[in-house]
């Protein structure tokens, strides 16, 4: 039997609802993470992961990006010894990372994307 992906989405939801503040969804504008995950998808975020281990090489977080302190979608590429996180868009050339602003730190990180889903419009 198939679940209709937004049914699974409206589910995850409904349990971040209920864990208080553990996972957030959003909608996502911009192509910096194009192919993999482009404008008006929704990505469903975990919030805990990350307060119990550090970023993983290859995860897909939503960060508060330090030059305009707006939340983005990065792709973590290395986490140094001072627990710095280095991110990456996928679509580098419209992407702005740590190739411009250095390593984000660890208090900036809101999640870890888990679910990747459908355009918000269909």
């Amino acid at each position: 039997m198939r679940i209709p992906l937004f049914t699974v989405i409206v589910t995850i939801a409904s349990f971040g609802v209920v864990l208080a503040g553990t996972v957030d969804v959003y909608s996502v504008t911009g192509r910096s993470m194009e192919p993999v995950i482009v404008s008006g998808q929704i990505v469903v975020v975990d919030r805990i992961s990350y307060r119990i281990r550090a970023p993983r090489r290859g995860e897909i977080l939503v960060i508060r990006e330090p030059v305009q302190d707006r939340l983005v979608l990065k792709q973590c590429i290395r986490v140094d010894e001072n627990m710095l996180v280095y991110v990456r868009g996928i679509n580098s050339a419209a992407s702005i990372d740590s190739r411009s602003y250095g390593g984000v730190q660890r208090t900036r990180i809101r999640g870890r994307v888990v679910l990747i889903g459908g355009h918000r419009n269909g």
